[in-house]
């Protein structure tokens, strides 16, 4: 399948050099003791994304025990989301922050050692740690590429871990809001009613919960039906809510793109299919107008490949380690692709 004409395909190609001179790095010189990952002062999607490729690039080096940091520098908006990213995002588990900076900027100079240096940190976490040794600087421009169509993603383990006293956290407010600790759930996020109805009902009645965010939100009521509202207070709830899930139907790219990340298998329906940003062969991208005997069938194809799980069970241990190959850009073909068509056609 070829690049949608939403992709920037240069942009794309200078981020594969990119990551194919790190891996060349990685095979023929010792393993980097310290990394430095500056992330780009982009809107929340594009924060989610760099995570995700930063955390794909490092994956290695977490059992290694290397000391990490991530930098990043952005202003207030959605901080909250930005933080609950921060505490998945395990292989980078120090975070400096800098003030708001143009697109990428960052003072470079701080890795001067020497006494000459025209800039020099005052940050105490930045010269405590010894960061300007850091022996490899992960620029926003290596990390800003989409995972759905590189090689090297989909046949690893979770890039995202929800650490133990967010899960507690988010299982207490879960049970408070009517769920029941010791049943499963999946996630529901989908615009269409009729789609969303249907998909609420096949959860509710094969045993399972139903979490429902966005416009789903209007069709659910009842047992077994709890609803997360939209806004930044609750996106920790929501990402928590995905990572625990047995599955997610899901239509916002930001959403599907967590569920991918959590290794946690989605279906993203009501998409477009440059806005795929799923990778996992668990995943099924649905191509065109979904019917709500679609969600149904899609519904128990999770049920018959996904391990019953509840709210109460240990956080399971999904991460692997994998290997990382230069990075062609291709669609991976493990990705099902569910074409719609017109009845009768």
């Amino acid at each position: 399948m070829e690049l949608s004409e939403n992709q920037d395909d240069k942009r794309y190609e200078s981020a594969r050099r990119n990551i194919t001179e790190f891996a060349d790095y990685r095979r023929n010189r010792r393993w980097p003791e310290k990394i430095v990952a500056n992330l780009s002062a982009g809107d929340l999607d594009t924060f989610i994304y760099q995570n995700v490729v930063a955390a794909r690039l490092v994956m290695e080096l977490r059992e290694q025990g290397e000391g990490l940091l991530v930098v990043r520098d952005f202003d207030k908006e959605n901080a909250q989301a930005r933080d609950a990213i921060s505490s998945v995002n395990l292989p980078f588990h120090s975070e400096l922050r800098l003030a708001p900076a143009p697109e990428g900027l960052f003072p470079l100079d701080w890795f001067d050692e020497g006494h000459g240096a025209p800039v020099m940190s005052d940050n105490p976490q930045w010269t405590d740690g010894r960061w300007m040794a850091a022996e490899l600087l992960l620029m926003p421009q290596m990390l800003d590429f989409d995972a759905a169509i590189a090689k090297g993603f989909g046949d690893v383990g979770a890039l995202f871990l929800l650490p133990k006293d967010v899960k507690e956290r988010v299982q207490g407010k879960l049970i408070e809001l009517g769920l029941n600790g010791h049943a499963w759930m999946a996630v529901v996020d989908l615009e269409q009613r009729e789609l969303a109805e249907k998909a609420i009902a096949k959860i509710v009645e094969t045993g399972g919960q139903a979490i429902v965010l966005g416009e789903a939100a209007g069709a659910a009521s009842g047992d077994g039906i709890v609803v997360l509202p939209m806004d930044d207070d609750w996106f920790e709830c929501r990402m928590a809510s995905i990572a625990m899930a047995r599955f997610m139907l899901g239509r916002d790219h930001y959403h599907t793109t967590l569920a991918s990340a959590f290794a946690t298998p989605c279906a993203m329906i009501e998409g477009k299919a440059y806005q795929r940003r799923i990778w996992r062969s668990s995943d099924i991208f649905v191509e065109g107008e979904a019917s709500p005997t679609t969600v149904g069938e899609i519904v128990e194809e999770f049920l018959s490949t996904t391990k019953e799980d509840s709210l109460l069970s240990p956080l399971p241990v999904k991460f692997r380690r994998g290997e990382l190959d230069c990075i062609p850009l291709i669609w991976p073909e493990a990705v099902p692709v569910v074409q719609m068509r017109p009845a009768g056609s």
